[in-house]
């Protein structure tokens, strides 16, 4: 064998052992490598909103994302009722008491008025947003008939101007009645609230569908016992009116015959917008009165939630809403008027009862 080759061999040889040695190495350096972890999941924007009470004791309408206050009106005082958020623009309603109890919209923070001063008084509790316009539930006074309340809602355009409708039968001067909540899908609108019976005085909870060629009204309950319909939610073609009947509270699915009653006779479903859907899960916020001391919770379908504010106080439970896995819902208490959040049951800074300028009457979570 010639020089040449033996040293072409001893080459070869050598290289592979280096390539080896080299294999090994990056085996070693891969195995000790850390794996990357998988980015955190953002949280969710939520949006709690009512009023902020300055150190004179002035009240100031306005809204909270994630705990920091946009305040809405800094020379004016006034309320937050409802609040939407659609294509990062948020979307409050409420009022101006300078205004005598007149309607006012808020975009952002530039005021829309939705009715004036001229107009009879009006109230509203619900808000709802599809594609820029905005539509708003409540109710106003009649005051060419005895000055009765007719539920109505109004819809207001792009070009920011409001139209109210009057919701048909049972809402048409001949009783009182009020709109509490409102939805909308791409062709439908959905209002609930309540209409006083003639036959008993007892009001009668109600769903309202606009479609885009006729209007449906139908009566939940047939006005034996007080009922309300307090909040509405939909998915598909489906609308679930939550809200209660004679201290019990109940939700319907599209009509009287499809009802489900939630808690006994010793609860009552509190305040507007007190339902959420999550897939085939329904949840309801409400307050427990079967002790000495009022209970804030909410129903998971109808398995109880306790919620506890701390405080040893009424607390009560006013609205909620579901992001992924995730519960929350607003209340407060009776005694300091503090505002609480709470998200699967656990409060949330700032609105743990300890911040006393805070005052929370709606809420909007955004998923992320």
């Amino acid at each position: 064998m010639s020089n040449h080759t033996k040293l072409s061999q001893k080459t070869k040889s050598i290289s592979h052992y280096i390539l080896l040695i080299l294999m090994g190495i990056s085996l070693f350096v891969s195995s000790c490598k850390k794996k990357e972890a998988a980015p955190a999941a953002k949280p969710d924007d939520v949006y709690v909103a009512g009023f902020f009470t300055s150190k004179g004791g002035s009240q100031y309408p306005a809204y909270w994302k994630n705990g920091n206050l946009v305040q809405l009106s800094t020379s004016e005082e006034g309320i937050v009722k409802a609040i939407a958020v659609s294509d990062k623009d948020v979307y409050c309603v409420g009022y101006l008491y300078t205004s005598q109890n007149q309607i006012v919209l808020w975009k952002n923070k530039t005021l829309i008025p939705v009715t004036l001063n001229t107009d009879p008084e009006a109230s509203a509790y619900g808000i709802a947003v599809l594609n820029g316009e905005v539509y708003v539930a409540g109710y106003q006074i009649d005051p060419t008939n005895n000055n009765l309340e007719v539920a109505k809602y109004w819809k207001i355009g792009i070009d920011n101007i409001p139209h109210g409708t009057p919701l048909g039968k049972g809402s048409n001067g001949s009783n009182n009645a009020e709109a509490s909540a409102i939805a909308i899908s791409t062709d439908h609108i959905y209002v609930t609230g309540y209409v006083i019976s003639q036959a008993t005085g007892h009001s009668i909870a109600v769903l309202w569908e606009n479609g885009p060629i006729y209007t449906s009204y139908q009566e939940l309950t047939d006005g034996n016992f007080n009922a309300y319909g307090n909040g509405i939610a939909i998915t598909g073609t489906d609308a679930y009116i939550g809200g209660g009947e004679n201290g019990t509270v109940k939700y319907w699915k599209n009509d009287k015959n499809q009802v489900t009653a939630v808690g006994s006779v010793n609860h009552s479903a509190a305040s507007y917008n007190c339902i959420a859907l999550n897939g085939n899960k329904v949840y309801m916020a409400g307050t427990d009165h079967s002790g000495v001391v009022y209970k804030a919770m909410y129903w998971n379908n109808v398995t109880p939630v306790p919620l506890n504010g701390g405080n040893g106080v009424n607390e009560y439970a006013y609205q909620t809403a579901v992001a992924g896995n995730n519960v929350y819902v607003t209340g407060g208490n009776d005694i300091s008027n503090a505002s609480y959040l709470w998200r699967n049951g656990s409060l949330v800074p700032p609105f743990d009862g300890k911040d006393k300028t805070i005052s929370a009457t709606a809420l909007y979570v955004v998923k992320n």
